[in-house]
């Protein structure tokens, strides 16, 4: 039954220019975060919040058809002297972007409640959350390496909440898996040291290759297509990088490789095994973008714990209707 009283308006605004608690905003687009930043909709069901979301036009299939989204607002640039926005004012106003320009932009919108970042009196970008966590993450970078939280967590403190375990919330057609395994290799240009070596990814899929079916990673330039594809595999393997969020968001199975990043600040989901490397340095995490080892630490996580990881996982999902009978890897 519709409710008779009016939905209060959100505004969230993630764009993706810049990681919500890093330090610096980057030049690439972070569609990762565009993603995890989705968990924060379940405080706002859409039968009660009528939701506003501002992102970059790279992020926006990321979002495409949200149930919990009333309005996708699209900018290409932060280079705006306003928002054109479905609403004059909002009940509430979350804010992830620490840009002085989106800052300033929000300013002039008219809201109960603001979250996030804003500017202070004196014109500087400030974080509104007084929880320690959150001030720690963005000011003290060796917080970040040893902190235990999860994101999901941290953007809960945030808006002042508890984070309860509920998913990212994303809407992707539904698709029966056509491959047992999908091996998401590819890494951005921000953080190569993510890379597992590429004799090690083709060490595991020969070793799959006699136990399941195997895809290797497709429409690397095709997010509606990446989306495809990793709906198409019921486990996926990866480094931390954007396919990771999404095999989570689309309740794949995960078995996911961290070294250089920090594995505690991705949620812990059913079917989902994380590795790290088997080294004792006191560096990893690094959260660098260059290593002074002959070998990075990701070499360190080796294709037989990984093909034992990925079987494991493969054995506790349920069978799927129309499951490949047929065995091999395929490029």
């Amino acid at each position: 039954m519709t409710s008779p009283w009016p939905r209060k308006r959100v505004l969230i605004v993630k764009t993706g220019h810049g990681e919500t608690l890093d330090p610096e905003n980057g030049e690439v687009i972070s569609l990762g975060d565009i993603l995890r930043s989705t968990v924060l909709l379940n405080l706002f069901p859409a039968a009660e919040y009528a939701t506003t979301w501002v992102v970059s036009g790279a992020g926006a299939p990321l979002l495409a058809n949200n149930p919990f989204i009333s309005h996708l607002v699209v900018v290409n640039s932060l280079n705006l002297t306003e928002l054109r926005l479905p609403y004059r004012e909002y009940e509430v106003v979350v804010n992830l972007e620490k840009d002085p320009r989106m800052c300033r932009a929000l300013d002039a919108v008219p809201a109960e409640i603001r979250y996030g970042y804003g500017l202070s009196g004196g014109g500087s970008v400030v974080m509104s959350s007084d929880a320690p966590e959150v001030q720690a993450m963005i000011h003290d970078p060796s917080f970040k390496r040893h902190q235990g939280r999860s994101w999901s967590e941290l953007l809960y403190r945030i808006l002042g909440r508890d984070y309860d375990g509920a998913p990212y919330v994303v809407q992707a057609p539904p698709r029966t898996p056509r491959w047992d395994v999908g091996l998401n290799h590819l890494v951005g240009s921000k953080f190569p040291l993510k890379a597992w070596p590429k004799g090690h990814w083709e060490q595991l899929a020969e070793g799959l290759s006699e136990h399941a079916s195997v895809c290797w990673q497709q429409s690397a330039n095709d997010l509606n297509g990446y989306i495809d594809w990793i709906s198409s595999c019921r486990v996926i393997v990866t480094n931390d990088s954007l396919g990771l969020h999404l095999a989570m968001a689309l309740g794949r199975g995960v078995v996911a490789m961290f070294g250089p990043t920090v594995a505690t600040e991705v949620d812990q989901m059913p079917h989902m095994v994380k590795l790290l490397p088997e080294v004792d340095w006191d560096c990893v995490p690094c959260l660098s973008d260059t290593c002074t080892h002959e070998h990075t630490c990701m070499a360190y996580v080796s294709p037989r714990r990984v093909q034992q990881a990925v079987l494991d996982v493969l054995a506790s999902l349920p069978v799927a209707a129309g499951r490949p009978l047929e065995v091999g890897a395929v490029r």
